[in-house]
């Protein structure tokens, strides 16, 4: 129960955050590059549902001994790991097509800000050094 609550909290604030993005980028974006801004909102809320799902569609106990031991896998293990492909497919068609639009768009000014990139790349640099 903790782990599908886990999950259900994590698409909620998922959500909030792709409703923001919306609000904040997509409508500035959406005109110049309707295609790529339509992509990178599609794909954030598909991460969304792809972990509500996984939170709802749980794996079950055996999976890794199921997949070792090349016994058929259940409907629950297949959906689980189906709607986690959702996730990562949505998640990284939302991140790559969010930078390809900061690199190209013509109205960056105020899409991201100097304090923002600097705060990245200290997570990003804390993340490499560990």
């Amino acid at each position: 129960k903790v782990y599908q609550l886990g999950f259900a909290l994590t698409a909620a604030m998922l959500f909030l955050c792709v409703d923001i993005w919306k609000q904040r980028f997509y409508t500035r974006i959406s005109l110049e590059h309707p295609s790529a801004s339509w992509v990178a909102l599609a794909g954030g809320y598909a991460a969304c549902i792809g972990v509500l799902g996984q939170g709802l569609v749980t794996l079950e106990e055996d999976f890794v001994e199921r997949v070792e031991a090349g016994r058929q896998l259940t409907w629950q293990g297949i959906s689980h790991q189906l709607l986690a492909a959702v996730f990562f497919l949505g998640a990284a068609a939302h991140c790559y097509t969010t930078i390809y639009l900061c690199c190209v768009s013509g109205s960056k000014r105020g899409l991201y800000s100097m304090s923002g990139n600097i705060a990245k790349f200290i997570c990003v640099a804390l993340g490499i050094s560990h």
